[in-house]
């Protein structure tokens, strides 16, 4: 039996791209999962009759992350439907490009809003109902763009920056059991992007122990799974707070710790 089973989880922008090979991922190791949108609908139903052709459990709910009102709406939908909440995938962002001199403010909130707002908007209305089950598991998407820069990206960059800073700090923040984890992935142009770099400095074994680059949608969906089951084995929870940094290659970052 998989440490996901029975485990409910959500997962933000899960319409398409690496969201969607997350929440297939979780699925497909018996996590009951909230499938989210913000417009595209008919996607995200496409990927509902898929799970449920499989006789997997799953919702869609529509919402935009970086409204607060919808992010409450999303956990209290998710828990109304499944009783409670164990995993929080913050993954839904956009990119608005333009240069410094070419960009609008309303380029940068959006931005600003979507990729970094939703996650605090999500985690503050997802942390009480996990501290009620007695612990959770929050992972947020950040960007290699966060921590080495990209032109045209100031907006992007600033966003993903601070999601690293901000799951450092609620890595601490509730002596509750949980763990908060801010993920980087490496950022190739085009739609859809690898996630996260090699955790061979961990000690772990081989075949079990990395986090893998890759384009593929194998290759996405096992890297949310992968870390999520090193926590559920106590793998990485050694006595509390603790900060692993991913090296392939390119810097990525990641923190975990006691609070939620």
């Amino acid at each position: 039996m998989s440490c996901l089973t029975d485990k409910v989880a959500i997962v933000t922008g899960s319409s398409r791209g690496l969201g969607r090979a997350c929440a297939r991922e979780l699925a497909d190791h018996g996590a009951k999962v909230v499938l989210n949108y913000y417009t595209n609908q008919e996607s995200a139903d496409e990927l509902l009759a898929e799970m449920k052709g499989k006789g997997q459990e799953a919702i869609v709910v529509q919402a935009g992350v970086a409204h607060p009102d919808d992010c409450n709406r999303l956990i209290e939908e998710t828990v109304k439907r499944f009783g409670g909440l164990d995993i929080l995938v913050n993954n839904a962002g956009v990119n608005r490009d333009r240069t410094i001199r070419r960009m609008s403010v309303e380029e940068w909130r959006e931005v600003m809003a979507t990729d970094l707002d939703s996650i605090f908007y999500c985690t503050y209305a997802a942390v009480p109902h996990m501290i009620e089950r007695g612990g959770g598991r929050i992972v947020n998407m950040s960007s290699i763009v966060g921590q080495m820069g990209n032109l045209g990206q100031s907006n992007y960059a600033a966003a993903k920056a601070g999601i690293v800073g901000f799951s450092k700090s609620a890595a601490g923040d509730q002596p509750y059991g949980g763990r908060s984890e801010g993920a980087a992935r490496q950022d190739p142009a085009g739609p859809f992007w690898p996630a996260w770099g090699s955790g061979a400095d961990l000690s772990l074994p081989r075949d079990r122990g990395r986090v893998h680059y890759g384009r593929s949608d194998q290759h996405q969906r096992r890297n949310v799974h992968a870390i999520i089951e090193r926590h559920e084995q106590g793998v990485w929870n050694q006595g509390g707070r603790r900060r692993a940094r991913w090296d392939g290659g390119r810097t990525t970052s990641l923190s975990y710790g006691r609070g939620v």
